[in-house]
C-alpha cells in the first residue's frame, strides 16, 4: 500500500511536469480562425447533368457531387440514411462524389453560370483575395456522371482584400456576362468580365472626371451614385491595386458589403455593418446637446445595369430620415448575413432587424 502510494505520487509529479513544459493548445504562431462562409453551396446543370458544388473552405477547394447518383430509391434511404461515404476519396463511386477542385485560399462563396455556351464555376477566395474561374464539362459520351465530370482552371483574378460573395449577370445573348464580387474590407465591389476576368467599364457618378478604362476593378456605392477606380497591376498588396479615378461623395456609403444578388438587370448589394436601425443615434455624445440622428438604414443597396454592362445611376437610395417616404430598402437591420432576391421580393437575414420592437409579440404584430 505504501509502495503504491509512492508510485502514484511519482506518476502525478511526472504528469504535472509534462503539462507544465507543454505549450497550451491554441498558443503559438499558428492563427486559427474560421472564414465567414456566405454562399458556400450551389446546384447547377453541366451539359445536361445535375451537380452539387460545396465549398471545402479549409481545404482550399470545392467538392462536386452528382445529384442523380445521390438520389437513392426510397427503401434504400430508409434503411441506409448515410448518403455519402465516410471518405469521399474512397473507391466506392456509387454515392455521387465526382471531383475535388483546387481553387484559391479558403473559398467562402461560389456560383455557376453558363456564358456563351461555356459553363463556369466562380469562387470568392476570402483569404486568397482572389476569384477563381473554372471551366466545367460533362461529356455525354461518358455515361457515368461521376467519371464524366471534368474541369479546367482557367484563371485566378486578384480582386482585393476579403472577397465575400459573387453573382453573374448576363443581359443578352451576345453579352460576355458580368461578374460582381463584394469585398468586405474595402467596402466596395469589383465588376469583372465573366469570361476574361478583366475589370469592365463603369460610368462614374462624377461628371467632371473622365471615366478610366477597366475602372470596374473597385466600385463604391454612395447616396450620390457609383464611384469607380481603375486597375493598377503595379500594386497588388492588400487591396491597394486600384488607381483612384474620382473621390467618392455623398452623405453615406455602403459599409462592409456582404452579399450580392442579381435579378435580370438589377444588382442588389447587402452591407453587413452599414447603417443603423430604428433606434436614434447620437453623433455628438450623450452628454452634449444636438447631434441626434434619427433612425436610418443603409444596409441594402441597388443599381440597374444598362444593356451594355455599364452601370447607370438608378441607385435606390436608403432611408435617411423618417420624414422621407421609406423605400423598399428600409428596415433590414444593422448586422446582415445573407440575402436572396427574385423579381418581386428581396429576403434579408439580419440579427438586429427592428430591434426597437420590444418582445416577440411586438415583432409578430407587424
Amino acid at each position: 500500500m505504501k509502495l503504491s502510494l509512492h508510485i502514484g505520487l511519482a506518476s502525478a509529479a511526472l504528469m504535472a511536469a509534462s503539462w507544465a513544459s507543454a505549450s497550451p493548445q491554441g498558443r503559438g504562431d499558428y492563427l486559427n480562425f474560421e472564414s465567414p462562409q456566405v454562399k458556400p453551396i450551389g446546384a447547377a446543370t453541366v451539359d445536361g447533368r445535375r451537380y452539387l458544388f460545396v465549398c471545402n473552405t479549409p481545404d482550399n477547394s470545392v467538392d462536386v457531387f452528382s445529384l442523380d447518383k445521390m438520389e437513392f430509391p426510397s427503401e434504400q434511404v430508409t434503411t441506409s440514411p448515410a448518403l455519402l461515404p465516410a471518405d469521399p476519396d474512397a473507391l466506392d463511386r456509387d454515392r455521387g462524389y465526382a471531383a475535388r477542385i483546387p481553387v484559391g485560399l479558403e473559398p467562402v462563396s461560389l456560383t455557376v453560370a453558363t456564358i456563351g455556351g461555356v459553363t463556369r464555376l466562380y469562387t470568392a477566395n476570402w483569404l486568397g483575395d482572389s476569384v477563381t474561374y473554372v471551366k466545367l464539362t460533362s461529356p455525354s459520351a461518358i455515361t457515368d456522371e461521376e467519371l464524366a465530370f471534368t474541369y479546367e482552371i482557367e484563371r485566378v483574378v486578384h480582386v482585393g482584400d476579403e472577397p465575400m460573395c459573387l453573382a453573374v449577370m448576363s443581359l443578352n445573348s451576345g453579352d460576355d456576362g458580368h461578374l460582381f464580387v463584394t469585398k468586405r474590407t474595402a467596402s466596395s465591389y469589383s465588376q469583372l468580365d465573366a469570361e476574361t476576368g478583366q475589370p469592365t467599364n463603369v460610368t462614374d457618378s462624377n461628371p467632371s472626371v473622365p471615366d478610366a478604362s477597366s475602372n470596374g476593378a473597385d466600385v463604391i456605392m454612395t447616396t450620390s451614385g457609383i464611384f469607380a477606380n481603375a486597375f493598377d497591376p503595379a500594386a497588388l498588396d492588400e487591396g491597394t491595386f486600384v488607381t483612384p479615378v474620382s473621390t467618392p461623395n455623398g452623405v453615406m456609403a455602403v459599409k462592409e458589403p456582404h452579399t450580392v444578388a442579381v435579378v435580370g438587370s438589377r444588382l442588389w448589394v447587402l452591407g453587413q455593418q452599414g447603417g443603423g436601425s430604428k433606434l436614434l443615434h447620437d453623433s455628438n455624445g450623450p452628454s452634449n446637446s444636438g447631434g441626434e440622428v434619427p433612425g436610418f438604414n443603409l444596409d441594402l443597396w441597388s443599381a440597374t445595369i444598362a444593356g451594355s454592362g455599364v452601370s447607370n445611376l438608378a441607385i435606390v437610395p436608403p432611408m435617411l430620415n423618417p420624414s422621407t417616404a421609406a423605400p423598399a430598402t428600409a428596415g433590414t437591420g444593422t448586422t446582415n448575413f445573407n440575402m436572396a432576391a427574385n423579381a418581386s421580393w428581396v429576403y434579408v437575414v439580419s440579427t438586429e432587424a427592428m430591434n426597437a420592437d420590444l418582445g416577440n409579440p411586438a415583432l409578430l404584430s407587424r
